[in-house]
C-alpha cells in the first residue's frame, strides 16, 4: 500500500488558496506576488492555531496580511486594519475536508481485516505525524471509531485511539 496525501500541509495549501482568492480583490493595494503573500501569512500564527484547533473557541481569528503597508480596512476582502479574519467555519470545512480523506482510508482497512480475518479485534488506531497530533483529528476519530458515530465494524468492539509521543 502506498501513502495518502493527508497530512496538515494540505490544510496550509487551502489555506494559501483561500486567502490568495481574498488577496486578488486588493491586489492593486498589494506588494509582491499573492501566492508568496498568502504563505507568509501561513508563518507565524496560523500554525499555531492549527496546532490547537479546535480551541479556543472563537468565532474567527485575525492574520496580518503581509505586502499591505500602513492601517487598511477592505471589507469587501476581510481586512482591517492591515489583517484578514479568517472565519471558525472555513478552517473547520478545511480540516473536515482532510477528515474524511482520513476516515475513508480507515474504514478501508477496517472492512479488509473485517473481510479478511473475522474473528480478529483491533485494538488501536495509532496518529503519528503533524496531523496525527492534531487535537480535532483525534476527537473526530474518537467519535467515529471509539463511540461508533458514524462507522461500525465487529472487529472494532473495543478500539482506543493513540497518539505517538513524539510524531
Amino acid at each position: 500500500m502506498e501513502g495518502v496525501a493527508v497530512g496538515s500541509t494540505l490544510i496550509d495549501f487551502r489555506m494559501s488558496q483561500h486567502i490568495v482568492e481574498r488577496l486578488a480583490l486588493i491586489q492593486d493595494h498589494l506588494e509582491g506576488d499573492l501566492y508568496c503573500l498568502a504563505e507568509e501569512m501561513l508563518m507565524e500564527k496560523f500554525q499555531t492555531i492549527k496546532h490547537s484547533f479546535p480551541n479556543p473557541v472563537v468565532d474567527q481569528f485575525w492574520l496580518d496580511v503581509k505586502g499591505l503597508a500602513g492601517m487598511h480596512t477592505f471589507p469587501e476582502a476581510g481586512i482591517k486594519k492591515s489583517k484578514m479574519s479568517i472565519d471558525r467555519t472555513i478552517l473547520t470545512e478545511i480540516f473536515d475536508m482532510q477528515v474524511k480523506r482520513i476516515f475513508e482510508l480507515i474504514d478501508e482497512r477496517l472492512l479488509a481485516i473485517q473481510a479478511e480475518l473475522p474473528y480478529e479485534q483491533v485494538s488501536y488506531i495509532i496518529l503519528s505525524g503533524g496531523l496525527g497530533s492534531s487535537p480535532y483529528l483525534f476527537d473526530q476519530i474518537q467519535k467515529r471509531y471509539g463511540l461508533n458515530v458514524g462507522f461500525r465494524s465487529s472487529n472494532t468492539a473495543s478500539i482506543r485511539t493513540m497518539k505517538v509521543q513524539d510524531p
